[in-house]
């Protein structure tokens, strides 16, 4: 087709690949956790935490590797790896700060690109990937390891897919997200999100904390010049209660709905969650059950169902993500260490 070939904005690439990246987090995360479908030996090394945090850096790697492979413009292919990179950060949990998330998101993407240079082999990508669970003696059984090969096989080729049909018919062209892209963007995550979640009963999705990109979107990302400001895409409800609780609050302080935590826009939730812990110092597990309104307090509550880091369950407690300022202060059975807020 020459130079008269069509352009093709990258963000026709991004939205499916950030899409099918959000689900195939989840896929994988459950196929790893299920009984009937995880490789013998397993079982003895598996965390759940160590499955959430693995299961997001495997699905990066496989959507953004063939990208990488196709020698896009540098311009298409910032956007696109900050981009995706910023949706395997918001679907990986155990990290105190943002550079350790993708610090570990880069080092797994390396260690799996060694493999390609071999050329691409599923059942090694798996056998890594199980290393990387302390499986080091694993049977690299094709048969045995089937429900993960052929998720790798079928992952990867997608992603080739649709970046080698783009490339091969259009002309790729950069050109910056603006606020309907977000808005795209989190809204395919929120519809994926809510499709996966399962009654909190249940011992995967106890752990299944949902996080915002902009959360995950800072300047270690150079992601700046792609996506608007924080406070420009959330708002900085300015207007709202700038104290610890708030003044209009009837109740226990965060147990209970008509007196929730005051924090800033869904980015303030996470941070206030991310510092929560367990009398005894230990991390705790966060799973949103939903919104409900009261009387007294304007607008939505969230309600999060806490969890100590071994199951147990600790509290419900409900957050005002509406105001103005972060509280500090911790629901009575819990603690607040978040320097962030």
């Amino acid at each position: 087709m020459g130079i008269f070939r069509k352009k093709l904005d990258a963000k026709e690439i991004l939205f499916p690949l950030q899409k099918d990246l959000v689900s195939s987090v989840y896929e994988l995360r459950k196929t790893t956790l299920d009984d009937s479908r995880r490789p013998k030996g397993l079982d003895s090394k598996l965390r759940v935490g160590d499955a959430y945090r693995e299961a997001g850096a495997l699905v990066f790697f496989l959507i953004f590797s063939p990208i990488k492979l196709s020698n896009l413009p540098s311009s298409v292919e910032m956007l696109l790896v900050g981009v995706l990179k910023a949706w395997a950060m918001t679907m990986t949990t155990g990290f105190e700060k943002k550079d350790e998330k993708q610090k570990f998101i880069e080092s797994r993407f390396d260690e799996y690109y060694r493999i390609l240079e071999g050329g691409y082999d599923a059942a090694e990508i798996c056998s890594k990937y199980l290393d990387f669970y302390g499986l080091v003696d694993h049977e690299n059984d094709i048969v045995q390891n089937l429900s993960f090969t052929s998720f790798i096989d079928g992952l990867f080729v997608f992603s080739m897919q649709i970046v080698g049909a783009a490339k091969k018919d259009y002309k790729i062209i950069y050109t910056a997200l603006n606020q309907s892209d977000l808005d795209k963007l989190s809204a395919q995550y929120r519809e994926i999100h809510e499709a996966n979640k399962i009654t909190p009963k249940s011992k995967i999705d106890k752990k299944e904390k949902p996080k915002s990109l902009m959360d995950e979107i800072g300047s270690s990302l150079g992601l700046e010049k792609y996506m608007k400001p924080q406070q420009e895409l959330w708002g900085e409800n300015s207007s709202g209660c700038s104290t610890d609780e708030m003044p209009n609050g009837i109740g226990e302080f965060g147990l209970e709905s008509t007196n929730p935590i005051p924090v800033n826009a869904t980015h303030g939730s996470e941070i206030y969650l991310d510092g929560l812990r367990a009398p005894d110092g230990s991390k705790v597990i966060s799973q949103r059950q939903g919104s409900l309104s009261v009387d007294n307090i304007e607008k939505l509550i969230d309600m999060y169902y806490i969890t100590h880091e071994n199951g147990d369950d600790i509290a419900t407690i409900y957050i005002s993500s509406y105001q103005a300022k972060n509280s500090k202060k911790a629901p009575k059975g819990l603690k607040q260490v978040s320097t962030l807020l």
